[in-house]
């Protein structure tokens, strides 16, 4: 028997985290030079722009050459924040720790926005255009004339840049219920202050009243359907989450169960089923969201169906998609309190709803370790709704599968088997909630042998009719020791197609969806690309009545997204495969494509301006970088990645400071994200901080002991401590973890060097070599091997090489200098020198080098003096003791 740990879900999840309450900011930055923004419970300053809001605990801090003035709404002033001073704002009054305020003077207009502290982005993912195309917005309706209003619009048409007339006139406006309006408002105020990143918040929230779901109001289907979502994941792409076997076989039986008869006859047009790579992150939130805005009205039902792994971390439930990272469950798990926020927005326009669950209650799911309560955060919301439904298993039971239940789980082979007929048990012909949760407890704790019991959730309709025996249900063949003659066969259910019915379309439009679907397939999805998705959706957006367009919209933007995400994913794993600038440039062109679609998504704006930061930090545009970077953590203030970017920008700028806020800021976020904490550790290891080093590389390997490159970097700051024995091991393990990888081959190899093991470290290096020929280290690392049992040759051979792969690797350039030179080649050394200096004009060493190679090739011509001129200013350059011994050794001679 097979112990089973998977979420099984038919219709709502909710999560046990309240939703963020909005609140009303105290203040607002009017204008800044160059001060900084904390958020209360953040650690990195942001630069404080023109736009920002102040929420109570928030601080601004300046420099010595800084200033921010700012509106403080409690008390109805404008301040400003002078030079070198540091000001925390209260829910009354502020409070200065530092420098002091100036310029204090009332003002008339302070008038904020009710906004949430710390925003998500997931949450404001899809909006008005799952419901209205985008241009469908028709005409805005006039704006309210109010007193107030009329003294905002004076102030404006006194002033046009004063930002907080802009932002009362946005307020009152969304206030008065005019959204068009209020929306065009917030739009200006977006482009004009950047800092405004809140905006995007409110366009979202403003666009989603106006649409009002027009679309399904007016076109949708004929009330008493049932509308499914069936997800069903065996196979995980991150292999440290254990695989399951029958997953998707559940889900197909549900499936099956649903086309029949007997299950409602479901078409193509109100069943999705997705199984192991389909059921992405992106794609199921978008048949969430299309399920619930489109297509289901008050007479239906809704039902979503999960199979596959949960789990919990901290009070926080997630369901697992195929691509989900333990390590980063935000980024790439389907977190319930998302479900949950949009299922209260949603499910007033739902009628009935039934629930069931196969919980997931194991301790460990990839490296989370502990207590997992997806069990009980889904009892215990069931409970608190409308709901009829049944847990699989206790909270302290494990729920098994195997092929002794007809390759299935148990729960879910007798959930079928019960509505199929089955718990039928005294012939009336239905089947009810109430015997069907009769039935699949006692079926399921016999066949396990009381080692597993269900139980019913929720406070619905017991007596809810869920199957009519008149109609034909699926043959029992998925039942062991059931014939399928014991159930009338089901009509053959139609294969599932995502298009849309096209016969009374004419042929263009059949053309054009044909075209699209190829398009789609081929990855051709980027609007300026021949033959694009783009192109032929624009046909259809022409052609098509809304509700049937959408969803072809909606295919499109996650195809994008999918591409994006699959950057994020190769990010979110360190170095252990890093994305190039060219995967970044490409993933920002995929969420700017999809932005087309859903240009209210506060999700894919963030992931968008990640992306161009990261682009720009490979080009060491950090002013760019970190502004963009900063906005996609502002826009995402919950999510990790966009701290941890911030963080490698401040390392590579030598600010080990900042590097260290960002870093924790992201491991905050994502305790058990590994990178961020190998970044920390990094930063302390340049900062000579070596023992907190050991530390953050230990704390990463915890918590996911599976990438080399941490273990790789630990082995090199043991071996710089002396550590030798220690180093050794974790080099070899990390080539245990990533045998392909060529790092650990030359720290192993540079350990033998030092300890004699010559032939070991010869082989080491070259088996570097052999995995990457671009990998500098490893050939200038045997060169130096080479060089050390005087075979100069071969180690001018090998650095020649590795120079013409690596032009601008400057340590086999001096080596190789000091090589010709130590040979007589003069003029060869002095080119090596003459080439670093000419990328790094400044680097005293190369000059030291050049000077001291001239003294060596006029005291060759018999030019002493001009030789004696040459060693003295090498000797000025020189900075070890062998050098400057070596030069003035020359100087007597």
């Amino acid at each position: 028997m097979y112990a089973r740990r998977i979420v099984l879900l038919l219709v709502s999840i909710y999560a046990l985290a309240q939703s963020r309450n909005p609140e009303l900011p105290v203040g607002l930055v009017v204008s800044s030079q160059g001060a900084s923004l904390i958020r209360a419970g953040t650690n990195l300053p942001l630069e404080a722009l023109p736009g920002n809001v102040l929420f109570a605990g928030d601080s601004l801090t300046s420099g010595d050459h800084e200033s921010a003035v700012f509106l403080f709404c409690p008390t109805g002033t404008s301040q400003q924040l002078a030079e070198a001073g540091a000001v925390v704002a209260g829910s009354r009054q502020l409070r200065v720790t530092k420098g002091r305020l100036v310029n204090q003077a009332p003002t008339a207009i302070c008038t904020l926005p009710l906004l949430v502290r710390q925003s998500n982005a997931a949450e404001e993912d899809y909006g008005a255009s799952l419901e209205v195309p985008p241009g469908d917005a028709g005409q805005p309706p006039p704006s309210s004339a109010t007193q107030d209003l009329a003294a905002v619009d004076a102030a404006i048409a006194h002033n046009g840049d004063d930002l907080a007339a802009h932002v009362a006139r946005a307020v009152m406006l969304e206030n008065s219920g005019s959204s068009a309006d209020a929306l065009a408002e917030y739009q200006r105020i977006q482009a004009k202050w950047p800092g405004a990143d809140w905006t995007g918040s409110r366009e979202f929230e403003v666009g989603q009243a106006r649409s009002a779901s027009p679309v399904k109001s007016s076109t949708a289907a004929p009330q008493g359907r049932t509308y499914a979502l069936i997800v069903g994941i065996s196979a995980y792409r991150d292999k440290s989450i254990r695989q399951l076997q029958f997953a998707h076989k559940d889900a197909e039986l549900f499936a099956r169960h649903l086309r029949s008869p007997r299950g409602g006859g479901l078409t193509d047009d109100e069943l999705t089923l997705l199984t192991d790579e389909k059921a992405t992150l992106a794609e199921i939130r978008n048949r969430i969201n299309i399920l619930l805005a489109l297509k289901a009205g008050k007479g239906d039902t809704v039902a979503l169906f999960f199979a596959g792994h949960g789990t919990s971390m901290g009070d926080d439930g997630y369901i697992l998609t195929t691509e989900s990272d333990p390590q980063h469950l935000k980024e790439t798990a389907l977190p319930m309190k998302e479900v949950q926020d949009l299922f209260q927005k949603k499910l007033s326009s739902v009628g009935r709803v039934v629930l069931y669950v196969d919980v997931c209650h194991a301790g460990m799911i990839g490296t989370i370790r502990g207590e997992n309560k997806i069990d009980d955060i889904v009892y215990s919301v069931a409970h608190r709704n409308q709901i009829f439904g049944m847990l699989a298993n206790r909270s302290n039971e494990d729920a098994y599968e195997g092929p002794q239940y007809g390759g299935h789980g148990v729960f879910s082979l007798y959930l079928v088997d019960a509505l199929n007929g089955a718990a039928d048990e005294y012939g009336k012909g239905v089947v009810d909630a109430a015997a069907v949760s009769l039935f699949v407890q006692g079926q399921v704790v016999k066949a396990t042998k009381a080692k597993q019991t269900p139980k019913e959730l929720g406070n619905g309709d017991s007596s809810m009719i869920l199957a009519d025996l008149k109609n034909a249900g699926i043959p029992t063949d998925f039942l062991p020791g059931h014939t399928p003659e014991l159930v009338a066969d089901a009509a053959p259910a139609e294969p599932e197609s995502r298009g849309i019915t096209t016969g009374a379309q004419d042929r263009s439009h059949a053309q054009a969806l044909r075209n699209f679907e190829e398009a789609l397939q081929a990855g051709r999805l980027l609007p300026n690309v021949d033959g694009s998705a783009f192109t032929y959706l624009r046909t259809l957006r022409d052609n098509l009545p809304a509700r049937e367009y959408i969803p072809q919209a909606n295919r499109l933007r996650v195809a994008l997204e999918n591409r994006g995400q699959r950057v994020l994913l190769d990010y979110l794993k360190g170095d252990e495969s890093p994305p190039t600038q060219a995967d970044f440039r490409a993933a920002a062109s995929f969420f700017e494509a999809a932005r087309l679609l859903t240009p209210e998504s506060q999700l894919l704006r963030a992931r968008e301006d990640f992306c161009e930061g990261r682009v720009s930090l490979y080009d060491k545009d950090f002013v760019a970088g970190v502004g963009m970077l900063e906005r996609a953590a502002r826009v995402d203030a919950e999510s990790a990645y966009a701290y941890n970017a911030l963080g490698i920008a401040y390392l590579e700028q030598a600010r080990y400071g900042y590097a260290e806020l960002a870093f924790r800021d992201a491991i905050e976020r994502a305790p058990y994200w590994a990178y961020p904490r190998y970044n920390l550790a990094l930063t302390f290891a340049e900062e000579g901080s070596y023992g907190s080093a050991e530390r953050e590389y230990r704390g990463a390997i915890r918590v996911a002991p599976g990438y080399a490159y941490v273990h790789y970097s630990l082995g090199v700051l043991l071996h710089k401590l002396g550590r030798k024995s220690e180093a050794e091991q974790e080099y070899r393990t990390a080539i245990a973890k990533n045998a392909d990888r060529p790092e650990p081959y030359v720290g192993l190899g540079a350990l033998q060097a030092s300890g004699g093991k010559r032939s070991d470290a010869e082989r080491n290096y070259q088996t570097a070599i052999r995995l990457n020929p671009k990998l500098a280290a490893a050939a200038h690392d045997l060169g130096l091997l080479y060089a050390s049992e005087k075979k100069p040759d071969q180690a001018i051979k090998t650095w020649e090489g590795n120079i013409a792969i690596n032009r601008d690797f400057v340590p086999s350039r001096m080596s190789l200098g000091k090589a010709y030179r130590d040979s007589g080649r003069f003029d060869l050394a002095l080119a090596q020198y003459q080439a670093v200096l000419a990328a790094a004009p400044k680097y005293a060493a190369a000059s030291m080098e050049l000077h001291h190679t001239q003294g060596d090739q006029y005291r060759q011509k018999g030019q002493m003096d001009s030789a004696r001129l040459e060693y003295l200013t090498a000797l000025s350059l020189a900075a070890s003791d062998s050098d400057r011994k070596a030069l003035r050794d020359k100087l007597r001679k």
